[in-house]
């Protein structure tokens, strides 16, 4: 099971950017803080703290709901919202998982946000419905619907040197 580097040209690019391009509405979570939010709002993008909602202290499925309802992609270290039975991939506004930084560490919360920004935060369409983890690793594992089939799919990427690469799973 190699990693394959994606290779694009100009005009996929052009075609793929006039399809999706749409910045992305953040919604965070407690679990990242408000601080985060506030770094977001800084570099110009549109996040909320879940407590601008009034939602602090709330239960998962109000927090879930409200970025439907709001269409905000969600931003969290909880892994919980993974769960498709309690959340379900129909009503999913697009959840982001961010494992690095969790343990504490500023420095790797800060790359994975970078991550977040640059390769999701403009694209808005193409991850609504998406489940995503940003793992220690930096891996990027998204879970969501496959735009021809409509069926679920996870496919994993990876940045390296400033290439992207994907995970192709062996016949």
């Amino acid at each position: 099971m190699p990693w394959e580097q994606i290779e694009i040209d100009e005009k996929g690019l052009r075609e793929f950017n006039s399809r999706y391009k749409k910045k992305c509405k953040f919604l965070v979570d407690e679990s990242l803080g408000e601080e985060v939010a506030r770094l977001l709002k800084e570099k110009g993008w549109n996040a909320k703290y879940i407590g601008e909602f009034n939602l602090a202290g709330q239960n998962d499925k109000k927090i879930f709901q409200t970025a439907y309802k709001k269409d905000r992609i969600l931003l969290t270290h909880d892994e919980d919202f993974l769960n498709d039975s309690v959340f379900s991939p129909n009503i999913n506004p697009g959840v982001i998982i961010i494992k690095p930084g969790a343990n504490g560490k500023d420095k790797e919360l800060l790359n994975a946000l970078w991550i977040v920004l640059n390769i999701i935060g403009c694209y808005r369409e193409i991850y609504r419905g998406s489940k995503i983890i940003i793992s220690e690793d930096f891996t990027i594992t998204i879970k969501g619907r496959n735009c021809n089939s409509g069926a679920m799919e996870k496919t994993k990427y990876k940045l390296l040197n400033g290439n992207t690469f994907i995970w192709k799973e062996k016949n």
